[in-house]
């Protein structure tokens, strides 16, 4: 992840970062460009996901990505890299969008729902401003996705969140409002009210499957059908993420972006991939890690949960322990995901289906049911005709 702004021209009440900060330089975004190429040598990464974060990053500039995004382009003769960007689509143009559908870039957003719900958390005037960049960006022929935050304000009102991505036809993922480190909770759901979100919007999410596609039910599902963690959140992430702030710090995620007790190295120190993993900085996720795995070890979820995200549990000043508040949340959604699976495994219409079709690729027991069209691998049921 590379975080070329910490600036942002949003005001949202519940996040969790800074809207002010640095620019990277040019200078520093070819370390960065070196740094990449070297990191992706030494482990021989065969597929590399980068993503652009904030901060704003268009803030950065149409040269700035210009540059940088010829640079990764350099790479991708002996690594596939797949480019994405987090925006709030203020500063989309014409002319940064046809650079972006020349490299190929995904790009997500953040709408919180309807006018009055995403204005009232995040400011007069968001909503109108980021539909203008999504419908910018469907002229240029470039699809976008988005995440709904959901807080104290609005976890009621999911419902009508749901409906609005349907109707304007805009795949979307879930996030809970994420307490800072150091900052208030008066945002943050509880893990009772995060838990029973999650249960409701799954079962709606069932109904209206074929009509969008909710990427965050949809790894939590995969995880609990494959028994393996498919997003951050649910994965041992040390070594697995990279995140580099406008100063070439490098930090394990970009939540961590201007704390220093956190960095894990600096991109202009000499490249050392094994120093990454050596410092006090990661010394922290490790032993958060280690006791996440002593405690955790013998809960029937843990291998696609891995006790959940360390910045939720560090942000968690209340609760005095090294956990991730949100354990109940995940534990009822998974245990409503496993009963319902199980429940279809065993129905006649799977038991047929795996009878009449020869398995040849995807899970050999996973062939029809509703929660299944979710998790089996293939076409995402809102992609089928």
């Amino acid at each position: 992840m590379i975080i070329p702004s910490l600036n942002c021209p949003a005001s949202c009440s519940y996040c969790f970062g800074p809207n002010k900060g640095d620019i990277m330089s040019l200078e520093t975004s070819k370390k960065v460009l070196d740094f990449f190429a070297k990191t992706v040598a030494k482990i021989k990464q065969k597929k590399v996901k980068v993503t652009f974060h904030g901060g704003e990053p268009l803030t950065a500039g149409y040269d700035y990505f210009d540059k940088i995004l010829s640079g990764l382009k350099s790479c991708s003769s002996t690594v596939d890299v797949e480019i994405g960007i987090q925006s709030n689509l203020w500063l989309f143009d014409d002319e940064i969008g046809r650079l972006f559908r020349e490299y190929n870039v995904a790009v997500g957003t953040s709408l919180d729902g309807p006018k009055e719900i995403t204005d009232a958390q995040r400011g007069l005037g968001y909503f109108e401003k980021t539909m203008q960049g999504i419908q910018r960006a469907h002229s240029l022929g470039i699809s976008v996705g988005c995440i709904a935050t959901f807080t104290q304000q609005n976890f009621t009102r999911w419902r009508e969140v749901f409906d609005f991505f349907i109707h304007e036809h805009l795949d979307f993922s879930i996030h809970s409002a994420v307490a800072g480190i150091n900052s208030n909770y008066r945002y943050a759901l509880s893990p009772e009210q995060y838990g029973h979100l999650l249960c409701e919007m799954l079962d709606y999410y069932i109904e209206n499957r074929k009509k969008i596609s909710v990427s965050s039910l949809d790894q939590i599902c995969q995880g609990v059908g494959w028994l393996e963690g498919r997003v951050c959140t649910f994965k041992e992430c040390l070594g697995m993420f990279l995140a580099i702030d406008p100063s070439g710090n490098i930090y394990n995620c970009q939540r961590f972006a201007g704390r220093k007790e956190y960095r894990l190295a600096t991109i202009h120190d000499e490249f050392d991939i094994e120093k990454l993993f050596s410092g006090q900085g990661a010394q922290q996720f490790l032993k958060y890690q280690h006791e996440v795995n002593n405690a955790c070890k013998d809960c029937e979820h843990f291998s696609y949960c891995k006790g959940g995200c360390p910045y939720n549990a560090w942000a968690d000043k209340q609760n005095g322990k090294n956990k991730d508040p949100y354990c109940e949340s995940y534990k009822k959604i998974f245990t409503k995901i496993k009963n319902r699976l199980f429940e279809e495994m065993s129905s006649q219409e799977n038991i047929d289906a795996i009878a009449e079709e020869p398995y040849e690729n995807g899970h050999l027991l996973l062939r029809k049911g509703q929660l299944i069209d979710l998790i089996r691998n293939g076409i995402h049921p809102s992609n089928v005709a």
